[in-house]
């Protein structure tokens, strides 16, 4: 694991828990509920751990037995839904839900710790000339404090990662005049480039997010959302999940998605999980519900 991985993963845990969701509410690997604190002397977990008072257990139900599945307590007091005993290393004894600040968020979602800031995208935004684009945008986790990062108005950025070297790798949807590329941003000098932009000299559609292993090759996925939502042109390569080498060399790994979208590596990084949410378009298609499809390596 790269050592911005670890300090990530080392942040986590954290002692009040902070998380930035969709509004910036970090909500990050929780399931969260509205609701008072459960109030109880002695709550234990299956495996006979202490509870913390706004966790709660999950139960997984089956329909013969008529049993229901979902958390043990009722949902309005369950800050916390505890699926797996390993969440409570990650929990500790007294987690809390943080607002930090809300404001315009959509994507994104990386953490530079040199400086404490997370990097975000915006919701899509209508320029002074009628381009569809969004925002790079960051806070300071200790200030507060919202940065809107200015950008080309044919820029619409979306999924980001930190590389193994602490650079922001940005994907960037593209426009109707421009396609779509990946771009990595030095966060000590902010100076940008572009990682690559094409595959075999066909544009990408329009990359939507990216993940890095730890060999430095950058893994990406190019559905064609951008044409769907009207800001890019007519897709000219099937929907896919590319690798970007180290020296720059783009090759297809998967295809045969309907919008592929979010991605993972397994700890091992023997299997690469990616999730296909081609149903929210209204296609109709094999897929009647998000799949995530896993690959070996």
């Amino acid at each position: 694991m790269g050592s911005y991985a670890r300090i990530i993963a080392g942040r986590l845990l954290h002692v009040e828990m902070v998380f930035v969701g969709l509004l910036l509410r970090l909500a990050v690997f929780l399931s969260v509920f509205p609701g008072a604190y459960v109030d109880g002397a002695t709550r234990e977990f299956g495996d006979g751990r202490p509870l913390p008072l706004s966790a709660c257990e999950w139960h997984q139900g089956t329909l013969l037995t008529n049993t229901s599945t979902g958390p043990v307590e009722s949902i309005e007091d369950c800050r916390f839904v505890v699926r797996d005993p390993e969440f409570l290393d990650i929990l500790g004894s007294s987690p809390k839900l943080v607002e930090l600040v809300k404001t315009d968020a959509h994507e994104g979602g990386a953490w530079y710790p040199d400086k404490d800031e997370f990097y975000f995208s915006s919701n899509k935004l209508t320029s002074s000339t009628g381009q569809i684009k969004t925002d790079l945008k960051k806070v300071n986790l200790r200030t507060r404090n919202v940065t809107n990062l200015s950008a080309p108005e044919n820029n619409t950025p979306n999924g980001m990662v930190l590389d193994n070297d602490g650079n922001l790798v940005v994907c960037q949807q593209g426009s109707l005049n421009q396609g779509g590329f990946i771009q990595r941003i030095n966060l000590k000098t902010m100076k940008n480039t572009v990682v690559a932009d094409n595959w075999f000299g066909v544009p990408f559609n329009s990359p939507n997010d990216a993940v890095v292993k730890r060999d430095g090759s950058i893994w990406f996925t190019d559905p064609s959302y951008g044409s769907v939502q009207g800001f890019r042109s007519t897709p000219k390569v099937n929907n896919q999940v590319y690798r970007i080498s180290n020296i720059g060399v783009v090759d297809a790994v998967a295809d045969g998605f309907t919008q592929p979208n979010g991605l993972a590596f397994s700890h091992d990084e023997k299997h690469l999980y990616v999730t296909d949410t081609g149903f929210a378009v209204g296609w109709v298609s094999d897929q009647s519900a998000p799949v995530c499809l896993r690959w070996g390596l």
